[in-house]
């Protein structure tokens, strides 16, 4: 709101008569010398006054108006002169002639019309009147308004002349502030600037006061710049902030207008900080939240826009709080998407202006397959299994067959596409595609994030496939041959038989479609010669040929010779016949007797072999002539016999050289004791009645024996005991018969470290031996206290109880003539009883029953 003042420069005027008190007032116009003149009327109203004699101006709180000074009268020159009056308000023109009263004829007001203006008395309701006072005629006019513009004229007949003063009355809307509010705000260390701003066309002049304890006049200066709508404050600190005054003045009529304005000093906004949690890149589903950390004064607004093509973009709410929804100063994604990625600029701003800060996020997505289809390809064309993935970062693509092989495939290739920043194809390309491809892929996808599998079929169509188109069979009479068409094919196919090339109908296992099988009988007409499998499918066809051959025991050895003999055994190198007419020998058989009985009976020795063992005879009687005859077996029976073969075993020996066992039994909970086994030798004819070892100690570095020591053994094993430790002992062991020892079976063993088993010291052994006394001493004593109230504790805790104890077994003792309520303990050797102080009789204390020790009872 604005309000009225008197100017600021008085000087004390006249008063002059007229209708009402007046008080006529005056200023100075540095420039022109001017005097104003303000009346006063009795109803307070403020009327602007113009003397055309003087050159008159308002006085008032309008800027100044003024006109150039004609002497009306004293010339008959026309001039014009141009007054601004406010619109709406009072105006007052005094029109007077200066002379001789007696000349002058008439004096009139004369309206932009040219009509006479009427004279009327004061109190007049008319708005517009001329009124006559002493020798001036005035100009009233009440409200001023738009349509009274134009050229007003004063005229006087001055002795027979004609005199005339004319002017042009133009007028000015109020002076009212636009753009200008009461309360406004300050950048801090900017320059800024305090609105003040007069809607008006009239030529008028700001002034700026600022209260300090009391106004002051503020004037251009390097703080301070006064411009046409405000004042330019440079370097805004905080002491900047207070009340000031902005008036206007109209120079043409001194009109004035104030306005208080309050001023207060912000910051501009800040933002320090876009905190991003948990970080900038995160997995799709994850939660995301970015605050943006700023300040400023008065707090700033934050708003949340994403850059899309380089334009912010306002952020779309999702209601379900799936998208990024902004709370305060924070962006929050509850579970991040794949379009959330990009980036996000927060703006934070306030009446000091505006600030932005931007950051980017990457949205990851674990890896997905896409597509990845079943092929089927017929065998010997072009294939192509492909594997479309997704995921970002874009996934590696691994694809991978169950079986081995396709590195080295040089009919296959591979094509990778990458279709965009997130998705790509991998292909593997089959040239000529065979049944070895057939088989389930993998295509493997891996990012950082995670991995994902997918299988595909590559089926393969192919013809039915023999792993053996030739086989060969054979029969003999008797015998139910299975005749076998075992087949490999996609799709599965039909079979069909012929025999020398004519169709004939079989016994068959039709119900294993993979595994079909021809029984053939070979009975008083055998069946032996071709049989043909034909298996077809939609891809085509394929035959298998199976001769059945007639089957024969294997022929004649071609050699047998013994490689070596002892008293009781025999091995022979057997070389079987050059050919087989029939099954492959499985075996060789022998059959074997004394030479004297071998003729005698057919109850002989029998033993087999595998073809491809030791054939060795065991058992025999030492200096004694044998026979021995051998055959070959295979499935169809025994063969021919060979031609006999005779043979002496030796005479009785020592045994043979024992066999070591490899293990050896290191004994621990014995220091440096060891346990030796072996297998039994060959006691070539003889008995072997025990075993003799001899173990001696070596130097590491040489042969040299020291200090040996001898044992025996009746058993294959034997311990042998106070060994030294870290020691190589040099062994050796003979089996013993009648005839004598065996060659010496050696071995050199190493014993252990004894550091290594005696992990506790002496002192350390000693100080748990004594502890583990002192612990079974108090078990010991606690057991007596409770059972016999005897010992330490008993001594020291059962004192009291052990006297009345005491006291009772005295009374016992009266009554106990016989000793029978004795615990046995008795004081002399003279009152044990006989036998070892055995006791036929047993007192309860407790109960106070006796019992027969021998009792049932």
């Amino acid at each position: 709101m604005t309000e009225r003042r008197p100017l600021e420069t008085h000087y004390p005027g006249k008063t002059r008569k007229g209708p009402g008190a007046a008080v006529i007032c005056s200023t100075i116009d540095m420039a022109h010398s001017v005097v104003l003149n303000l009346i006063t009327k009795s109803d307070n109203r403020s009327i602007p006054i113009i003397r055309l004699s003087s050159s008159l101006y308002k006085c008032g709180l309008s800027p100044l108006t003024r006109f150039t000074e004609s002497k009306t009268c004293l010339s008959t020159e026309y001039s014009t002169r141009t007054v601004t009056v406010q619109l709406n308000a009072p105006l007052f023109v005094q029109c007077t002639c200066n002379g001789d009263a007696a000349k002058l004829k008439y004096l009139k007001w004369a309206g932009p019309d040219n009509q006479f203006i009427p004279e009327a008395g004061p109190g007049t309701d008319i708005n517009i009147y001329a009124e006559r006072t002493d020798d001036s005629l005035n100009l009233l006019i009440k409200n001023f308004t738009e349509g009274m513009s134009g050229m007003y004229q004063c005229s006087a007949n001055y002795d027979n002349a004609y005199f005339v003063n004319m002017f042009e009355l133009k007028t000015y809307p109020p002076l009212r502030f636009v753009n200008t509010e009461t309360k406004q705000y300050l950048i801090k260390g900017h320059e800024s600037k305090i609105n003040c701003e007069v809607g008006s066309d009239a030529n008028f002049l700001y002034l700026w006061h600022r209260q300090s304890k009391r106004y002051v006049q503020i004037s251009d200066n390097d703080k301070y710049k006064i411009e046409n709508n405000g004042l330019s404050i440079s370097n805004v600190q905080e002491d900047d902030a207070g009340d000031y005054v902005c008036s206007v003045v109209v120079l043409d009529t001194g009109d004035t207008n104030n306005i208080n304005i309050t001023v207060e000093v912000i910051s501009m906004p800040d933002i320090t900080e876009l905190e991003v949690t948990p970080n900038k890149t995160i997995v799709a589903g994850d939660f995301l939240k970015i605050e943006c950390k700023g300040s400023g004064q008065p707090t700033p607004n934050y708003n949340w826009t994403k850059i899309v093509d380089e334009k912010p973009t306002p952020i779309q709410e999702d209601s379900n709080y799936i998208g990024p929804y902004q709370e305060n100063n924070t962006l929050t994604f509850a579970s991040a998407r794949h379009e959330d990625e990009g980036t996000y600029r927060c703006t934070a701003s306030n009446m000091g202006g505006m600030v932005t800060k931007q950051v980017t996020i990457q949205v990851l997505e674990a890896p997905e397959v896409v597509s990845f289809n079943n092929v089927t390809a017929v065998e010997g064309a072009r294939a192509e299994i492909a594997c479309r993935v997704r995921g970002k970062p874009l996934p590696r693509v691994n694809l991978m067959f169950d079986k081995i092989g396709l590195d080295a495939d040089t009919r296959i290739s591979q094509l990778t596409n990458q279709i965009s920043e997130t998705e790509m194809s991998f292909s593997l390309i089959f040239s000529q595609v065979d049944r070895s491809h057939h088989g389930l892929y993998m295509c493997q996808a891996v990012n950082d994030v995670d991995n994902a599998n997918e299988t595909a079929l590559l089926n393969v169509l192919f013809k039915p496939v023999f792993e053996k188109p030739l086989e060969t069979i054979w029969g003999w009479k008797g015998q139910i041959v299975n005749l076998t068409c075992f087949y490999e094919s996609n799709p599965e196919g039909n079979v069909t038989w012929s025999y020398h090339g004519e169709n004939t109908l079989f016994k068959s296992a039709s119900h294993f479609p993979h595994e079909p099988v021809a029984q053939v009988i070979l009975g008083e007409v055998p069946f032996y010669g071709d049989y043909t499998c034909t298996v077809m499918n939609e891809v085509g066809a394929s035959t298998k040929v199976i001769y059945l051959k007639e089957a024969h025991p294997p022929g004649l050895l071609m050699n047998v010779v013994f490689t070596s003999k002892s008293a009781t055994s025999v091995v022979f190198d057997i070389v079987g016949p050059t050919e087989v007419d029939g099954p492959p020998i499985l075996e060789y058989t022998a059959e074997y007797d004394e030479a004297q009985n071998f003729n005698t009976t057919d109850d002989r020795h029998r033993i087999t072999w595998d073809v491809y063992g030791t054939h060795k005879v065991d058992k025999l009687k030492p200096n004694t002539t044998y026979l021995f005859r051998f055959a070959g077996v295979n499935q169809v029976g025994i063969g021919s016999w060979s031609s006999l073969l005779e043979l002496r075993t030796e005479e009785k020996s020592p045994p043979e050289e024992p066999l070591w066992e490899e293990n050896i039994t290191d004994l621990y909970d014995s220091v440096n004791s060891l346990i030796l086994s072996w297998k039994k030798p060959e006691s070539n004819g003889d008995p072997i009645d025990h075993y003799e070892i001899e173990y001696c100690e070596t130097e590491v570095d040489d042969d040299v024996l020291q200090r040996c020591m001898r044992d025996r053994t009746y058993e294959n094993k034997i311990m042998l005991q106070n060994l030294k430790a870290n020691t190589t002992y040099h062994i050796m062991l003979y089996a013993h018969n009648s005839v004598g020892n065996s060659p010496a079976a050696e071995k050199f063993i190493r014993t252990s470290d004894i550091a290594t088993k005696q992990w506790l010291s002496a002192s350390n052994i000693i100080g748990i031996s004594v502890l583990v006394v002192v612990v079974c001493l108090v078990l010991v004593d606690l057991m007596l206290c409770c059972w016999k109230d005897q010992g330490v504790i008993a001594n020291v805790c059962c004192r009291k109880r052990k006297q009345k104890q005491n006291a009772k077994e005295k009374a016992l003792a009266i009554r106990d003539k016989k000793g029978l309520l004795s615990d046995g303990e008795t004081p002399t050797a003279a009152a044990r009883p006989a036998g070892n102080g055995h006791k036929e009789f047993v007192y309860e204390k407790n109960t106070g029953a006796i019992t027969g020790k021998h009792s049932v009872v």
